[in-house]
């Protein structure tokens, strides 16, 4: 053999070699800088940036323009693709750089947010008489806007082949649309309780939890074909595709210092989102002439959704209200006109071009009546012989979101907070509160639409009758809250709040009663609270109506079987931990046991739809309860199944589950089955990097419905896919701030390469806690300083 053709391995391998190492070095310098010397232009004042040891940034300035131009650089820095992300989701520039699979997103973002609400709510801002406020927010963006010029761009952008624009005022309007339609529940509901209703009737919903009495009023008007189309998973396919985070619900509690061992209030929060890298949360500590703030950001909004003081701390939940309605329009066959009460009135008709990454653009022309736009252009399944128009509370207000959540940041008193939290219109949030004067309270924040008496919010409704319009709001007065109880805590757990001032229940989506029983069950307990027993509360793992649900299938089918080995798996005491055994028997009875009783009604795509709502998870205890459901009865077979026949069938499914896992050498352990992977948008195109990407599959503790949530959507894997749960775990008792704790799923940078893209992960899964800084003693002497000048 020749000598040269030898030393060609050698040369492949040299070559390797200098590529993967060339890779490697790009990486690393896509990383964020936590020591050394920045020169920014947008400043005006040396700026010291201390980051702690989990990469928390301690702002230090000389001026509140300074301090927000230092936070806007640092979180660009860590978090610039997702701003990015989020930015085109709110937009509707998704396509231009992820494909045509994002067509309809796009069309559905540009109806709810066309230019013209970005440009009204833009000039309502620049007419703003809070000009600290404004100025504020234009620093946040020069901050962003010179690292996005100057930094070095993340390594998605470089993957995507784009360049980062320049930051506009709008774009913080963009994200926080985004975050508003991230919390809609009525996309997925509303379709579904009405193909039920209109297919089967009442006794289908009777005793479900739809705020729907035997003699109430309501007016549903749609034949069947219609219902059919309306009916499939057609909402939600503008949330499950999107590469950033989706909102689902969240814990909040605070105590009285009446009831805590330091004799001021102890606050926590933690709030329930879908697990995405990077996590929601962005945490900064700044310091400024008169403030003194720690808060929980969100990338491209400029003040804290979550944070604390010296004097007060406040948090949030989902409201989980009904905001959003589905009209069916009357429209002529030119698509011109829509009818109203015998009356015409022209069709509002938009066109926009969405760019779409190696197709042509894209033309669609959006429609909407005075109830809101129509759905077509968003959704394949829909025909154009099926206009719905969707209004949405949201967009039909000024958005006084920065106002709201800039007078939270800067909050000295009870009176404040209420006043803030009374200038947010949506999306529908309880704010939860405490302060150093011993107050406590917590406001449900939102304009709440009053319907008229004969309309049901969850039915696709006539919008061909002016009489089935809203008639009005009420006033945030009457919205439910509670200051300073007797009783010495508030809480919120996304379950039915209430009652509003005329005792009425307000209607929405709400989470069931589970995690808000079970935090009332451990706080009045007779306890004198400290940080340390409280968390104790917050990684609570215990299901009180799911060991409920477990017991009666249990008694049930030890009664028809016997007491053979495998049913007494079903003996539990409600606990998810990962060692525990019956959590997995009883979740995979529940789901067989649902899916034999429904699907032959709703059909296989309906049926995972529900498994995906509210309404199924506040009603499948009841609905495997009770004895005489229609549900029971299999509609495509002559005769009349019962509840024994159902269930039984379900648990032969699950003995057969139980025996693929003896046969694969898998215990029958939770955390076997029980698993939570954090996946970066990204990683499945690249699996060479997935390691790295990605955290995990590990075990984790928790459920359903468990005050620790970790929660999934039951389907036909036997493993449970994790998908959402806590994003922070927040304790502070305002005795002593300087004892805050908090704990976050994986860590501070988007940056896969930085040594805080996952430092946080091993507390997370653990159930443990890392202090939040807060101290000037000890942040002035850490080692790492990166100077801004």
């Amino acid at each position: 053999m020749k000598k040269w053709l030898i030393g060609i391995p050698l040369v492949i391998l040299i070559l390797v070699l200098v590529v993967v190492g060339i890779v490697h070095v790009y990486l690393n310098s896509r990383a964020p800088e936590y020591k050394g010397d920045v020169d920014l232009e947008c400043l005006d004042r040396e700026v010291q940036v201390r980051f702690d040891d989990f990469g928390i940034p301690h702002i230090n300035a000389q001026s509140a323009s300074d301090a927000y131009k230092a936070l806007g650089y640092i979180v660009a820095s860590e978090r610039l693709f997702q701003l990015e992300m989020m930015r085109r989701v709110g937009t509707g520039q998704l396509a231009e750089v992820l494909g045509s699979d994002f067509i309809s997103t796009d069309a559905l973002f540009r109806a709810l947010f066309p230019p013209e609400y970005f440009e009204k709510e833009v000039a309502r801002l620049e007419a703003s008489q809070n000009r600290q406020m404004l100025e504020a927010v234009d620093s946040y963006l020069a901050g962003i806007n010179e690292f996005a010029q100057s930094g070095p761009k993340p390594f998605e952008f470089t993957l995507l082949g784009i360049d980062a624009p320049t930051y506009t005022r709008a774009d913080v309007f963009a994200i926080a649309g985004y975050m508003a339609y991230s919390f809609g529940l009525a996309q997925r509901t509303d379709p579904l309780i009405t193909y039920i209703h209109q297919e089967f009737g009442d006794e289908y919903l009777r005793g479900a939890s739809v705020i729907h009495e035997q003699n109430e009023p309501f007016n549903p008007s749609y034949d069947a074909e219609i219902i059919e189309l309306l009916s499939q998973d057609l909402f939600g396919q503008a949330k499950c595709e999107l590469p950033v985070p989706v909102w689902h619900g969240s814990n909040s509690w605070v105590v009285s210092g009446e009831r805590t061992s330091s004799g001021f209030p102890i606050f926590c929060n933690d709030t329930h989102i879908a697990y995405n890298i990077p996590q929601v949360w962005y945490e900064a500590h700044m310091v400024y002439p008169d403030n003194n703030f720690y808060g929980y950001y969100l990338a491209g909004v400029p003040f804290a959704l979550v944070g604390h003081n010296d004097f007060m701390s406040w948090g949030l939940t989902m409201l989980e209200h009904d905001d959003m309605d589905f009209y069916m329009e009357n429209i002529d066959a030119e698509r011109t006109m829509y009818y109203m009460d015998d009356a015409q009135y022209p069709l509002q008709n938009m066109q926009t071009t969405i760019r779409v990454k190696d197709h042509p653009d894209t033309t669609i022309t959006i429609s909407s009546t005075h109830h809101g736009p129509l759905v077509q252009p968003f959704y394949d399944q829909l025909s154009d012989q099926i206009p719905v128009a969707m209004w949405w509370d949201y967009i039909r207000h000024p958005n006084n979101l920065l106002e709201a959540f800039y007078s939270l940041n800067n909050c000295r008193s009870l009176d404040q907070a209420e006043n803030a939290a009374s200038q947010i219109h949506g999306p529908g949030l309880n704010v939860m509160y405490a302060d150093t004067l011993n107050n406590i309270a917590w406001w449900a924040s939102a304009k709440l639409l009053i319907r008229p008496p004969h309309i049901h919010g969850k039915f696709v409704i006539d919008g061909s009758v002016s009489s089935n319009d809203p008639v009005g709001y009420y006033p945030f007065e009457s919205n439910p809250h509670s200051v300073n109880p007797p009783w010495n805590f508030v809480y919120s757990a996304n379950d039915q709040p209430g009652p509003m001032a005329d005792s009425s229940f307000y209607p929405g989506y709400y989470k069931p009663s589970h995690r808000a029983d079970r935090i009332k069950e451990l706080l009045t307990q007779p306890i004198t609270w400290n940080v340390e027993q409280m968390k104790e509360v917050m990684t609570d793992v215990v299901s009180t109506k799911d060991r409920e649900l477990c017991a009666l299938l249990h008694q049930d089918l030890t009664n028809w079987l016997g007491g053979s080995t495998p049913v007494n798996l079903l003996i539990w005491d409600g606990d998810h931990e990962v060692d525990a055994e019956a959590p997995f028997a009883y979740y995979r009875l529940m789901y067989h046991t649902l899916k034999l009783m429904m699907e032959d009604e709703l059909g296989a795509t309906r049926m995972a739809n529900c498994f995906t709502t509210h309404w199924f998870q506040r009603n499948y205890v009841t609905l495997i309860s009770t004895e005489d459901s229609p549900w029971w009865d299999n509609q495509s077979t002559p005769r009349v199944e019962t509840r024994k026949e159902i269930i039984t069938d379900a648990w032969e499914m699950v003995c057969r589950e139980l025996g693929t896992l003896s046969s694969q050498n898998h215990e029958w352990n939770w955390g076997d089955v029980h698993q939570l992977t954090l996946k970066h948008p990204f990683s499945e195109h690249l699996p060479f990097l997935a390691g790295e990407l990605n955290i995990g599959p590990y075990p984790i503790r928790g459920g359903f419905e468990t005050v620790c949530q970790a929660s999934f959507t039951p389907d036909s894997n036997i493993v449970a896919n994790v998908r959402l749960g806590s994003q922070m775990r927040i304790i502070r008792d305002m005795g002593d701030l300087t004892q805050s704790i908090s704990v976050t799923p994986s860590g501070q940078s988007g940056h896969f390469r930085s040594p805080h893209y996952r430092d946080q992960a091993k507390l997370y899964r653990l159930g443990e806690f890392r202090s939040e800084m807060w101290d000037p003693k000890f942040i002035k002497d850490l080692p790492n300083v990166l100077i801004l000048n």
